[in-house]
């Protein structure tokens, strides 16, 4: 089951929506423009998706994700997005993350905040369908994440090391 808050995915959702989906990923990724990374567990159940979107000329990105149901409120999403900030930043070079979440997308609101994203206002998000979906917007740069992961650590504080 996908949430409606993930503007991402395609709508509907079915093989070829999906197809479409993935095969426009991948030539993002040939172009160093995204990436979409799916896990899977041992059966081979898609258990999460990451969806990476870089715009190299402003050394930004920005990025999306879901985990199924069944394996929620374990922090792997918290320490997934952690690792992503740590690899855009540090690996690739980013010097901005970007990020909007629905409205009423309370969780994401918290994680985001709890990571040291700055938010920023409103604005609206386009769906692959067209449709429009009104989303708070945040904004982390690379110098302030550091900054935020070294304060989280020096107070011994969970969640960021």
């Amino acid at each position: 089951m996908v949430s409606a808050p993930i503007y991402s995915i395609p709508r509907p959702l079915n093989r070829e929506t999906a197809t479409r989906w993935i095969i426009e990923h991948e030539t993002q990724r040939k172009q160093g423009e995204g990436l979409l990374l799916l896990a899977v567990d041992e059966t081979g159940e898609v258990t999460g998706e990451v969806d990476v979107e870089v715009w190299p000329d402003l050394a930004s990105a920005e990025f999306g994700g879901a985990l199924r149901v069944d394996i929620q409120n374990q922090s792997q999403g918290a320490a997934g997005a952690d690792l992503l900030g740590q690899w855009l930043f540090e690996e690739i070079g980013i010097r901005l993350i970007a990020m909007t979440a629905a409205l009423d997308n309370v969780r994401t609101h918290r994680l985001l905040d709890r990571l040291g994203f700055v938010r920023m206002g409103e604005r609206d998000c386009i769906r692959p369908d067209g449709t429009v979906r009104p989303s708070l917007y945040w904004e982390l740069r690379r110098v302030d994440w550091r900054l935020h992961r070294t304060d989280t650590n020096r107070k011994g504080l969970p969640g960021t090391g």
